[in-house]
C-alpha cells in the first residue's frame, strides 16, 4: 500500500490525493482505485506548483507556511467608506475625461473611445450620493456620452 512522505503527501497504490486541500486526486486522468490485481505503477499526477516546489526543495514547504503566517498576521486595511469609494470613482471619471481628450486631440479616436466608455461605466457604478455629488456625476456622464458619440462620427 501507499505511504506518506515527510510532507504528508500520500504515495503508492491507494493514493487518492495529497491531503492539503488542492483537490488533486483520483479525478486526475481517471486512474481510479488501483487496488485491483493490476500491478502497474501509479500514473504520475499533475499537482500544484507548491507541491512540486516542496518535493524539489524540502525547505520550500516550510517557507510557504511561514509566508502564509506572515500574511495572516499583517494588519488588514480598514474597509473604505462609501464616501471614500465614491470620491475615488469621481476622480477616476475626471481622469478618463482628461486622458480621453489627450488621445482625441492626437487623432487616436479608438483609444479615446475606450477611455470615455470606461469613464461612463465608472459613473454607473457610483451610488448613495448626495444630491450635489449626483449632479456632478451626471454632468461628467453627459460629457462622456457626448465624447463617445463624437469619437464615433
Amino acid at each position: 500500500h501507499g505511504h506518506k512522505d515527510s510532507h504528508g503527501h500520500a504515495h503508492g497504490e491507494h493514493s487518492h490525493g495529497h491531503g492539503h486541500g488542492h483537490g488533486h486526486g483520483a479525478a486526475t486522468g481517471g486512474e481510479g482505485d488501483r487496488s485491483s490485481s493490476s500491478k502497474l505503477p501509479p500514473k504520475r499526477r499533475s499537482g500544484c506548483m507548491g507541491c512540486y516546489a516542496a518535493s524539489a526543495d524540502p525547505f520550500a514547504l516550510q517557507e510557504m507556511i511561514e509566508e502564509s503566517k506572515r500574511m495572516e498576521e499583517e494588519p488588514k486595511e480598514p474597509e473604505m467608506t462609501i464616501e471614500e469609494k465614491n470620491s475615488k470613482k469621481i476622480k477616476a471619471v475626471e481622469a478618463t475625461r482628461i486622458d480621453g481628450k489627450q488621445f482625441f486631440q492626437k487623432g487616436d479616436y479608438r483609444t479615446a473611445l475606450q477611455i470615455y466608455k470606461r469613464g461612463a461605466l465608472i459613473c454607473n457604478g457610483i451610488y448613495d450620493l448626495s444630491d450635489e455629488l449626483w449632479t456632478v456625476v451626471q454632468e461628467h456622464e453627459v460629457v462622456l456620452d457626448v465624447n463617445i458619440a463624437t469619437c464615433q462620427l
